[in-house]
């Protein structure tokens, strides 16, 4: 997943809410797919081409510079992802200049020019932060674990850390 400093960076408070909306808009499918064994984690730089893909920044980039190269790699790999997913239903287009709205923890959320609201955005951001976390510590369990547990088990059994 990105790291939450990739979302809060932007200097352009325009750029920063396009960022969190893309996340907002990206986020279920993605824990899906971390879910899955064939994910392997992507670099901050091919997250950022993913978040401009998914901001609907980059529409008009050119494929010969390094930026355009990244973001068609960007796009191959989002193509793959989406198509390995069967029997599940994910929305998955870029967003379009004129979206402002997404949906986050059962509510809808507003990302205007002027930045995120403040509490949104450590809302987004503390739930990313928690779901790298989690994350870390199932794939430090996987490499230190000799408990000969099942995968699936190990995993049920690490889940229960974060009941209630």
């Amino acid at each position: 997943l990105p790291l939450p400093r990739l979302l809060a960076s932007p200097i352009n408070s325009e750029m920063q809410s396009r960022f969190f909306l893309a996340w907002v808009h990206i986020r279920d499918f993605f824990v899906y797919l971390l879910s899955r064994d064939s994910f392997s984690p992507l670099s901050n730089k091919k997250w950022r081409s993913l978040l401009d893909i998914m901001s609907g920044e980059s529409s008009g980039e050119n494929s010969k510079t390094k930026a355009g190269k990244q973001h068609a790699e960007m796009k191959e790999l989002l193509e793959k992802f989406v198509c390995g997913v069967e029997s599940v239903t994910f929305e998955l287009k870029p967003l379009s200049k004129d979206d402002i709205t997404g949906h986050f923890n059962g509510r809808m959320v507003i990302f205007i020019k002027a930045g995120p609201l403040l509490s949104d955005a450590r809302e987004i951001l503390w739930d990313l932060n928690e779901l790298n976390f989690r994350q870390e510590l199932l794939s430090l369990d996987r490499q230190l674990d000799r408990s000969g547990m099942l995968p699936f088990d190990r995993q049920l059994c690490l889940e229960k850390c974060w009941v209630g």
